[in-house]
């Protein structure tokens, strides 16, 4: 328990909880925004899934580096119940805050589109966070969000969610392509961060 509680300490895991659940909670506050128009309805679905995705990348990072990485701790098993805790506990409080929106577009699962977005863009920050930083992690979800965005923004109302299937964070939930990407994403950035651990120093030797 005490290897439990220095990780969590050294993670910083209270503060990233506190933080998913105010990101979170956005979905809340930006209800009455957001059911102004489809466009904006569609915008708030990839940048609150980003940001969550961000505090999870982040919270990756270790204070430790290489000694961490080179002792003989089960390591894993602390990360994966670090990365998982996060993301369930976003995965479900999305699902509640979302849970009285109403879509604005006939059909689409607002809360199987946000919990997709979530999976994917988080995978993505854990993968960022291995090869580059866990502290640059945030820039693949805003990096994925800002081509969403541009595309948000040229759309025309009827095809709000029907991109090309690159712009996978703005397809309907019906879309098979967009959720094997948003697995793909998340299976490599777990696979790779509950492995090796985060990197923690650009340019760090293997």
């Amino acid at each position: 328990m005490r290897l439990v509680w220095l990780y969590a300490r050294s993670r910083g895991v209270l503060v990233g909880l506190v933080l998913i659940v105010a990101i979170c909670l956005g979905f809340a506050l930006l209800q009455n925004w957001a059911s102004v128009s489809a466009r904006h309805q569609a915008s708030v679905l990839q940048a609150i899934p980003a940001l969550a995705a961000s505090v999870i990348g982040i919270g990756a990072w270790s204070p430790f580096g290489e000694p961490e990485r080179t002792a003989a701790w089960p390591l894993a098993r602390l990360r994966a119940g670090h990365a998982v805790v996060l993301l369930a506990v976003t995965i479900g409080v999305t699902s509640l805050t979302l849970a009285d929106w109403s879509s604005l577009v006939p059909d689409l699962g607002l809360g199987q589109v946000a919990v997709r977005n979530l999976v994917g863009l988080t995978g993505a920050a854990l993968l960022l966070g291995r090869v580059v930083d866990a502290r640059l992690s945030w820039l693949a979800p805003f990096t994925i969000i800002a081509a969403m965005a541009a595309r948000l923004l040229v759309a025309a109302p009827e095809r709000l969610w029907s991109h090309p299937w690159w712009a996978w964070t703005g397809q309907d939930q019906s879309d098979r392509t967009s959720w094997l990407l948003a697995l793909l994403l998340a299976a490599a950035g777990f696979g790779a961060y509950l492995r090796h651990g985060p990197r923690d120093i650009p340019g760090e030797a293997e």
